[in-house]
């Protein structure tokens, strides 16, 4: 399994890039034109929320129970702005934020608009190998749910640097629609072929002390699937020799993945197994 670190997720850049032409207003109509009505605060008997679909109302309410039925300040409100903000990204919602924009308090009614930072485009980029396909696959509960959340996020991250040659940096970036952030998936994605050879003396004498392996893979990008073949053999190829292939597989963007090993061949001089037992034998008649 390949080290993994979670640092690589660029989350302040794109809160940045995300809110900075977000113009939070705070404008309050007839009731405060005058800056000594702002320092005294504006009766809030209730809140209503615009732009929340992952949250319920009932949960926002709950958030800022303390501030109804108020004189609140702007100081006030936009406390419990930060307080609804701090609540989505509790939740997960890293993105997500809380504001008062432009209106007029009319019945003691104060109107608090959420951005929940919605997914726009999720782009990949720097790969030679895999296709866009393949890398974007473990991403499709984030784009079903929608608005961005880190738990999305940090899964589609892991399981994406679990396939063979390939790593991956998760790079939030401003949408080109408002209130929307692209996923960019910078990927680092090798050659899948690998072959190499082995040597070790740890058998026994009756198997060869000498033994040779060699390991062949491949990887499929398109699939994300790997075979492996995997031959030892000692000093005599009829003394003792293993044959052991191996085909693993993603199907689903849950992570699940399909392997097949056939039963491994492994062929052993009867003779010298025999021989071996027979000594195993006389020695315990002697004991």
């Amino acid at each position: 399994m390949k080290s993994r670190t979670w640092t690589v997720l660029r989350y302040v850049p794109a809160i940045l890039l995300f809110f900075f032409p977000i113009m939070l207003v705070s404008h309050l109509g007839a009731q405060s034109n005058d800056v000594d009505t702002l320092e005294e605060g504006v009766f809030v008997e209730d809140f209503v929320f615009t732009g929340n679909t992952v949250m319920d109302t009932a949960t926002l309410l709950r958030t800022v129970e303390d501030f109804r039925n108020q004189n609140l300040t702007l100081e006030d409100m936009n406390e419990a702005t930060e307080l609804i903000t701090l609540a989505y990204q509790e939740k997960g919602y890293i993105l997500a934020r809380a504001f008062i924009p432009e209106q007029e308090i009319k019945d003691g009614i104060l109107q608090i608009a959420i951005l929940e930072g919605n997914v726009g485009e999720i782009n990949v980029t720097g790969n030679k190998y895999y296709s866009d396909r393949v890398v974007k696959r473990f991403f499709k509960q984030q784009v079903k749910e929608g608005v961005i959340r880190e738990s999305h996020l940090e899964r589609g991250y892991l399981l994406t640097n679990d396939l063979p040659k390939l790593e991956t940096e998760i790079i939030l970036e401003k949408g080109e629609a408002p209130g929307t952030s692209d996923i960019v998936l910078k990927t680092d994605d090798k050659r899948g072929v690998r072959w190499g050879v082995d040597y070790n003396n740890y058998g026994s004498k009756f198997t060869s002390r000498n033994r040779y392996g060699t390991t062949f893979e491949f990887t499929e990008p398109s699939l994300g699937s790997t075979f492996s073949l995997r031959a030892v053999t000692g000093d005599n190829p009829g003394d003792s020799s293993l044959l052991a292939p191996f085909y693993t597989i993603p199907i689903n963007s849950y992570g699940t993945k399909l392997g097949i090993e056939p039963a491994h061949k492994l062929k052993i001089d009867q003779n010298k197994l025999q021989n071996c037992r027979s000594n195993i034998l006389n020695l315990v008649n002697v004991l």
